[in-house]
């Protein structure tokens, strides 16, 4: 926060002072931002840079942001985790790497986990305060995963074997978890975390529970009768990025036509604004929203459905709508998306 400070002059008496007006200084506004500033990660070594350290993976090439999806991309910026994919060998096997570095991050997952695989014969308790494995040899895995916590860090890590699993495969994991325990261990505190503005735009990350309680405005909007709300799916199938997606209250949600004609879903962001500061494009085709800093709606080729994108109450609104008893007409998806997103704007954006 600025602080405006008010300046005055003061004259030195005289022996026989006369009244001296006093010069003042007139504070200038200080322009409210937009939104919050782009947050950065918590993690204090980027994943990019800790796959190409790590001496059980050689890597070959580190990408440091894989998605183009841009409410993953800010669920996980706001929670301050860091994310990569890399390529490279471990031991005998070549392999992509899906990494992420999160940050406070609750245990019971990770000990629960590790318990249960460990009863399977599954590799568990090689790092840290907690590790866990699906990566076997024996499995000849096209995918598998892996966990290590140590003190307030938790690194996860998805690993896709290219081509043939050699036989040092589950040591050669094993051997980079335990790497990344010692490693992480000596990391130093992370960075404050992030606090979205007040007002954002935001409901709640529990569709068939707060969410079901609360969706009547959109049910009216949707043009058809509907199901209760679903969860739509998010976090690219990862327990770390769906533990994201609930640490920043994203909502994920769908309600389907009771006669099959049609569905939409929900996905707000709270907060994420800031990805127009940090030069994010919305895709699609601009169009005008009341009160939207920027707005765009969007179909795939051969889509039955249409998105509109939002950012609004310094927040990132994506709805999807499609009514397949209208037939595919995008005026009148458009329009449906639209009449969602008055609903959810109108209940749940800032006063």
């Amino acid at each position: 926060a600025s602080v405006l400070l008010v300046a005055g002059l003061a004259a030195c008496a005289p022996a026989e002072p006369e009244a001296q007006p006093q010069p003042t200084v007139t504070p200038s506004a200080t322009p409210t931002p937009v939104g919050p500033t782009p947050p950065g990660s918590r993690v204090p070594v980027p994943c990019d840079e800790i796959l190409q350290s790590t001496e059980a993976f050689a890597a070959t090439s580190v990408n440091a942001e894989p998605f183009p999806d841009l409410p993953l991309i800010a669920v996980l910026a706001q929670s301050g985790f860091d994310l990569c994919t890399a390529e490279g060998a471990l031991g005998g096997t070549a392999v992509s790497v899906t990494f992420v570095a999160a940050v406070d991050v609750t245990d019971e997952w990770t000990v629960s986990t590790a318990e249960r695989l460990a009863e399977n014969g599954y590799p568990s308790g090689f790092g840290g305060d907690a590790s866990w494995s699906t990566c076997r040899a024996s499995d000849a895995p096209s995918y598998c995963e892996s966990e290590v916590l140590a003190g307030r860090y938790l690194a996860y890590y998805s690993v896709a074997p290219a081509g043939e699993v050699a036989a040092d495969f589950d040591e050669s994991v094993v051997a980079f978890g335990a790497d990344l325990a010692d490693r992480m261990t000596q990391w130093p505190a992370p960075a404050a975390p992030w606090t979205r503005q007040d007002g954002a735009l935001a409901w709640a990350s529990d569709c068939e529970g707060e969410v079901a309680q609360t969706d009547a405005p959109v049910r009216a909007a949707l043009g058809f009768e509907s199901y209760g709300a679903k969860y739509s799916g998010g976090g690219d199938g990862a327990a770390i990025l769906f533990l994201a997606d609930t640490l920043q209250d994203r909502t994920l949600c769908e309600w389907s036509s009771q006669t099959g004609a049609g569905r939409a879903s929900v996905d707000l962001v709270p907060g994420a604004a800031w990805l127009l500061d940090d030069g994010a494009v919305l895709p699609g085709t601009p169009i005008t929203y009341p009160g939207a800093v920027a707005a765009t709606s969007f179909r795939y080729p051969g889509s039955s459905s249409i998105d509109v994108h939002l950012i609004i109450d310094g927040s990132y609104l994506v709805v999807q709508y499609q009514n397949d008893g209208l037939g595919v007409d995008d005026q009148a998806d458009l329009e449906g998306a639209l009449r969602v997103a008055d609903a959810i704007a109108a209940t749940f954006g800032a006063p």
